[in-house]
């Protein structure tokens, strides 16, 4: 091996180690929700929980097999006169794999190049969506889901 392959083989290393290693640990640290039943509704108890108003609440059923019923959430710091407003929609599932069925269909929907559209948030059996950043609202209210 001459000079120049190991000094190829030496950045590869270094370059393989600088991502595995993020990572990695991101991995490690940050495990997954496993599925547990939630009792109670944890968008609303969040939500409220953070000072928000719940403007308007729908039942709805994603056409996933497995998918129990959910709920599509208007949310607002005021509902007469709001600043800023987010929609999330919940789903329940009926098992770990339904769930998991339909976070990998969500994954696979790539909207062009940009990747998928909205973002998807597990919390027990609940699927949770929403369709933008949501900002500071969404902030509050995931804020209050790791309490819950």
């Amino acid at each position: 091996m001459d000079k120049k392959h190991e000094f190829i083989l030496v950045c590869l290393i270094l370059v393989i180690a600088i991502v595995m290693l993020p990572v990695s640990f991101a991995v490690l640290t940050h495990g997954s929700d496993p599925y547990r039943i939630v009792a109670g509704d944890p968008i609303e108890a969040a939500a409220e929980k953070a000072g928000l108003a719940v403007c308007s609440e729908t039942e709805n059923t994603w056409n996933i097999p497995g998918a129990a019923g959910g709920r599509v959430y208007i949310i607002s710091d005021n509902c007469d006169e709001p600043s800023e407003t987010v929609r999330i929609e919940t789903q329940a599932f009926d098992s770990a794999d339904s769930r998991d069925a339909a976070i990998k269909a969500f994954h696979t929907n790539i909207i062009g190049k940009t990747g998928t559209h909205g973002n998807m948030i597990v919390f027990g059996q609940y699927l949770i969506f929403t369709d933008s950043s949501g900002g500071s609202i969404l902030g509050k209210i995931v804020e209050k889901l790791d309490e819950y």
